[in-house]
C-alpha cells in the first residue's frame, strides 16, 4: 500500500512534535555510483582517455567523498566533510567526482521558517540561493529494512512536469526512519515523517555510515558566502554566469 504526501504537509504535522524534543545530533554519509549514463561502449571507443576520466571519477567518489548532515530541533546541514582538491584551470577526474556528486554544495533548511539556502560553485563563481522550501510529493510504502540499526520505510519521489530537482531524474527512493523524528535527509530532500537514511538518486546513493544522536556540540552554521538570489532568479541569471565564466577562460584567469 502506497500513501501520497507533500513536503508541507508532513512539515506541518511534525513541527509541534519538534518544540517538544531536544534533538541534537551528527550523521555521516558516504556516496556509492549506482550507474553513469555516460559511460558507453561508444565513448570508450571514440574517446578512451574520457571513458579512463570517468571511470577514475566513479572510483573516487565511492572512495574519498564522505557528506554530514547536522541535525537540532529546528535546522540541519548538509555539506562535504571529507572533499577532494581539484587542480585549478583543469577538468580532471577530481572535477568529475565533485560536481556529479554535489562535493561542492551546502544545504540548509529551516523547518520553522520554511526556509531553505543552497550554496556552491557555478562556473568560478560562488553563488548563494535563498527560497523557501519546495514542494516535494513522496508516495510511502510499508517496505523496510534496517540501516546503521533503526528500521527505514521506503518512500519514492513523485515528479511532475515542472520537476523539484533535474528535471532528467525520475528515480528517488529514500529510506526515512520514524525512531528519528527530524524531517531532513541528504542533498535537498526532506519531508518524510523521519530522517532519511539512505537516498538513491538515478546516479548515487547517499547512505549513512554513522550516526551520532548524543552529540551536545553540534553548530549549524547559516550558509552566506556568494552572490545571493532567489531559484528563479538563478535559473535567469545562469545563462549570464556561463558566459562570465567563459570570458574568464578565454582571457586566461581561470
Amino acid at each position: 500500500m502506497k500513501t501520497t504526501y507533500t513536503i508541507f504537509t508532513l512539515l506541518i504535522i511534525t513541527f509541534f512534535s519538534y518544540s517538544q524534543n531536544n534533538i541534537s545530533g551528527l550523521i555521516e554519509y558516504k556516496v556509492n555510483v549506482l550507474r553513469n549514463p555516460s559511460l558507453t561502449e561508444e565513448l570508450k571507443k571514440d574517446m578512451p582517455d574520457v571513458y579512463s576520466q570517468f571511470k577514475e571519477a566513479d572510483s573516487l567518489v565511492n572512495s574519498d567523498i564522505i557528506f554530514s548532515l547536522k541535525i537540532d530541533d529546528k535546522e540541519s546541514l548538509f555539506s562535504p566533510i571529507k572533499n577532494l582538491d581539484s587542480t585549478p584551470g583543469e577538468i580532471s577526474p577530481i572535477d568529475v567526482a565533485i560536481g556529479k556528486s554535489k562535493a561542492d554544495h551546502i544545504y540548509y533548511f529551516n523547518r520553522v521558517k520554511f526556509l531553505a539556502i543552497k550554496e556552491f560553485d557555478f562556473w568560478f563563481q560562488h553563488i548563494l540561493i535563498e527560497d523557501d522550501i519546495v514542494e516535494q510529493n513522496w508516495e510511502l510504502t510499508e517496505e523496510t529494512k534496517i540501516i546503521e540499526g533503526f528500521t527505514c520505510y521506503k518512500a519514492e519521489i513523485v515528479f511532475d512536469n515542472g520537476g523539484y530537482v533535474d528535471k532528467n531524474i525520475r528515480d528517488i527512493t529514500a529510506w526515512y526512519t520514524p525512531e528519528i523524528n527530524v524531517t531532513s535527509g541528504p542533498l535537498n530532500y526532506g519531508g518524510l515523517p523521519g530522517l532519511i537514511l539512505r537516498l538513491d538518486t538515478h546516479e548515487h546513493s547517499y547512505y549513512a555510515s554513522k550516526v551520532d544522536l548524543n552529540s551536545s556540540d553540534v553548530e549549524i552554521i547559516i550558509p552566506s558566502k556568494g552572490e545571493k538570489m532567489s531559484r528563479l532568479a538563478f535559473e535567469k541569471n545562469k545563462k549570464r554566469i556561463i558566459n562570465e565564466g567563459k570570458d574568464l577562460i578565454v582571457n586566461g584567469k581561470k
